[in-house]
C-alpha cells in the first residue's frame, strides 16, 4: 500500500475505495486506514456508503467506521450516531483483543467518546486495552471540534483527560507510563499549562523497577526534558545478561530455527557470528519454550512483523537486558530478523521480522538471523497470530 502514500489525496481518494474491496485483508485494512490519515469531509458519508457496502471487505469496516468518525462534522449527527453505536456494540462482541483496540482508536475520533473509552478501559484485564485507552486520548485531544463540541466545559474536560494521564504516569505500569509520556510531552496538545513543575514525572522516574521498565524510564526522561528543559541521565545498567558461551556451542552460521505459527512455518538461518549474544539469548529462550504461545502484537504492511512480547501490548520484556549488537549486516531486504529495542542496550526478548527493506534500521537495531523460507508467511501474518513454537534445528 505504499503506492497511495506516493499521492495525495485527491489523486488516490479511487484507489483506496478499490483497495477496500480487495480480498486481502492486509491491503483492505491499509487502504481504509489511509482514508482516516487522509480523508476529508467532503467524502466522509461516502465512508460510511462503503462501510454498507456488500463488496467491501468486511476486515477493513472499523477502519471505514474510524474514516467517517474523524471526518464526518458533527452536523450529520444521526449519522456520527449510528457509527459510534456500531462500533460500540463491536467492542461488546468482537473477542479479538487487537480488534477491541482498534474500535476504542475509532471511537477516539469522536470526542464525545472520551468519558465511554475511559470507561470501558481503564479497569480492563486486558493490558492492550488499557494501553489503548490512553493513547487515545491523544486523537480527543488533538481534534479541532474538541474545544467547539464542548464549548464552556472544554478547559475542564482538558484538565479531566490530563488527570488520566497522570494516573498512566503514576501507575507503574510499563505501557501505561510509556503511553501516557508520550501523549502529555506531544507539543500540539499544550498540557504543560496545568502542571508546570516536572516534579511528578520525576517522582514516577524514581519508582521505575529496572530492567523491565526501562522503555517507561527512558520516555519519562524525554517528557521531563520536553517539560523544564532538564536533561536526565541514561538509565542506570542493571540487569544486564553476559554472554554465556556454552550456549553457543553446536549453533553456528549454518544453524537453522522454525517459527511455527498459526499461519505456516518460517524458517531462519541464525547469524552468531555478527552477533552472539543476541543469538545466544535467542537459543535460551527457544530452549525455555519462552515464544511457546505468544503472538505477533504489531504488524506494519511493508515494514516489520514483530513478536516476542509477553504481555501483548508491545510493553513486556523479561526481567533482564542484553547489549545491543550493531554490525556490518543491513537491513538492506526483507526477512532481516532483528532485535526490538527503546534505545540502545535495552534489547529482552521481542523481535521483528522486516517485509521490506528498512535502511533506516541500521546501525539502531541488532540483526541476529535472516529469513531463508516462510517470507509468505511473514508476509499474511495478522496481528494476534500465533506463535506455536520455536524449534532449534
Amino acid at each position: 500500500m505504499t503506492l497511495l502514500n506516493q499521492f495525495n489525496y485527491a489523486n488516490a481518494d479511487t484507489l483506496a475505495f478499490q483497495y477496500i474491496k480487495d480480498g486481502s485483508a492486509t491491503i483492505a485494512r491499509a487502504a481504509a486506514n489511509y482514508l482516516v490519515q487522509n480523508g476529508s469531509a467532503e467524502d466522509a458519508k461516502k465512508y460510511f456508503t462503503y462501510f454498507t457496502d456488500p463488496a467491501t471487505n468486511k476486515s477493513a469496516h472499523i477502519e471505514l467506521l474510524a474514516a467517517v468518525n474523524k471526518h464526518l462534522p458533527y452536523s450529520f449527527s444521526v449519522t456520527k450516531s449510528s457509527v459510534n453505536a456500531i462500533l460500540k456494540d463491536s467492542l461488546l462482541r468482537v473477542s479479538d483483543v487487537y480488534r477491541k483496540t482498534d474500535i476504542i482508536e475509532a471511537l477516539s475520533y469522536d470526542v464525545t467518546n472520551f468519558l465511554f473509552i475511559r470507561d470501558a478501559t481503564f479497569k480492563s484485564p486486558d493490558k492492550a486495552i488499557q494501553v489503548a485507552g490512553l493513547s487515545s486520548f491523544s486523537n480527543v485531544l488533538a481534534s479541532p471540534y474538541f474545544a467547539k463540541v464542548y464549548k464552556s466545559n472544554y478547559i475542564n474536560y482538558k484538565k479531566q483527560i490530563f488527570s488520566y494521564l497522570i494516573d498512566g504516569i503514576m501507575s507503574r505500569d510499563v505501557g501505561l507510563v510509556s503511553t501516557a509520556a508520550i501523549v502529555l510531552r506531544e507539543p500540539a496538545l499544550n498540557l504543560k499549562t496545568f502542571y508546570p513543575s516536572d516534579s511528578i514525572f520525576k517522582l514516577a522516574l524514581r519508582k521505575q523497577k529496572l530492567p523491565e521498565n526501562v522503555e517507561a524510564y527512558n520516555e519519562l526522561a524525554a517528557t521531563i526534558k520536553y517539560w523544564s528543559g532538564q536533561t536526565i541521565k541514561t538509565a542506570p545498567d542493571k540487569g544486564f545478561r553476559m554472554l554465556d558461551w556454552a550456549v553457543l556451542n553446536n549453533i553456528n552460521d549454518s544453524t537453522t530455527c522454525e517459527i511455527s505459527t498459526s499461519k505456516g512455518v518460517i524458517k531462519l538461518l541464525m547469524m552468531p557470528s555478527v552477533a552472539p549474544m543476541t543469538v545466544a539469548n535467542w537459543v535460551e529462550l527457544v530452549k525455555r519454550n519462552y515464544f511457546n504461545g505468544k503472538n505477533f502484537h504489531r504488524i506494519v504492511p511493508n515494514f516489520v512483523a514483530q513478536g516476542g512480547c509477553n504481555r501483548g501490548d508491545g510493553f513486556g520484556s523479561t526481567n533482564y537486558t542484553i547489549r545491543s549488537e550493531y554490525s556490518q549486516v543491513y537491513y538492506d531486504r526483507e526477512g532481516m530478523v532483528g532485535m526490538a529495542s527503546s534505545g540502545a542496550d535495552t534489547e529482552s526478548s521481542q523481535f521483528f521480522i522486516t517485509t521490506a527493506p528498512t535502511p533506516h534500521l541500521d546501525g539502531r537495531y541488532t540483526i541476529f538471523a535472516k529469513v531463508v523460507s516462510g517470507m509468505n508467511i511473514v508476509k499474511a501474518l495478522q496481528r494476534g497470530d500465533k506463535i506455536n513454537k520455536v524449534t532449534l534445528k
